[in-house]
């Protein structure tokens, strides 16, 4: 009898105990960040950013932070792109010698200010990245232990069950 309510005390301690057993520091993602761009690392081995991002939908908040910062670069270079269009349109009117520059003079600053746009949006996206790879890692740290117990109870017997 002694020897059962030992080994019911080291069962229910293994319970406890099943979030140290996560999974190993070697399955985060890690990031390297640059000035414009992040780099990704998995098992110290870069990879690419739509890698990443079937990586990262294993953990639903963190996929849900991923598409948020990728929005935020799409919208970022649709916003660029308008920019550039509506800064070069003008000028190179100009350099046309097209007497109708100073009547677009607002063009440029619209697109001046859609340029900055542009920039914001871009540290959004990396901010959200970074925040999404995070999660991620914070997720594989407290989730997915790999050692699991369970204990099932009916008024007859009492079963534990472990799986490593």
């Amino acid at each position: 009898m002694q020897n059962f309510n030992l080994l019911l005390i080291a069962l229910l301690l293994l319970c406890l105990a099943q979030p140290v057993a996560a999974q190993s520091e070697a399955d985060t993602v890690h990031i390297r960040e640059t000035t414009m761009s992040n780099m990704y690392y998995y098992h110290n081995v870069q990879i690419k950013h739509w890698q990443v991002g079937k990586l990262l939908a294993s953990s639903p908040k963190a996929s849900i932070l991923w598409e948020r910062g990728k929005t935020c670069i799409t919208l970022a270079c649709l916003l660029g792109v308008t920019g550039g269009v509506l800064i070069g349109w003008p000028i190179g009117t100009y350099m046309a010698s097209d007497t109708k520059f100073k009547q677009r003079w607002w063009l440029v600053s619209i697109g001046a200010g859609a340029i900055g746009g542009t920039v914001a949006l871009v540290f959004a996206g990396k901010r959200n990245f970074t925040k999404a790879v995070k999660r991620y890692n914070r997720d594989i740290r407290l989730g997915s232990p790999a050692v699991s117990c369970r204990v099932e109870a009916s008024p007859m017997m009492m079963s534990f069950k472990v799986d490593f």
